[in-house]
């Protein structure tokens, strides 16, 4: 797997992040089509990492509806359907969670909470 990231970090947060993992999640948010390969890279990793924290197991929900997004099959077969726009939210949540992780956030309440969390980081 790749390199680990110290950094110094508050309480309750974690101190260490596999970069590999970062990088791929990158990847995905970055990706037009969330494919087979990039999905299977992306689990590898996060099983690598295996954690159990909310930010994990959050990441992960949004991984597997993006990844549904992108590749769902018409019924009586076909070509793939368009992607929805409601894959865009899945998206904006894989980023925050991205950023979490690579400022070392596991718990939170909520999203709102997560981005709160972020904003106050940032100052």
């Amino acid at each position: 797997m790749g390199k680990s990231v110290k950094k110094a970090l508050p309480v309750g947060v974690v101190s260490v992040t596999n970069d590999t993992l970062i990088q791929l999640l990158t990847q995905v948010i970055n990706a037009s089509h969330f494919d087979e390969d990039l999905y299977q890279r992306v689990f590898r990793a996060l099983g690598a990492e295996g954690k159990k924290d909310k930010v994990f197991t959050a990441l992960s929900n949004s991984l597997e509806e993006y990844y549904n997004y992108h590749n769902r099959l018409p019924v009586w077969g076909g070509a793939r359907e368009p992607i929805p726009p409601e894959a865009e939210d899945e998206r904006e949540e894989i980023k925050l969670y991205t950023e979490a992780l690579r400022q070392g956030v596991t718990d939170f309440k909520s999203l709102k909470d997560l981005e709160s969390i972020l904003r106050q980081s940032q100052s």
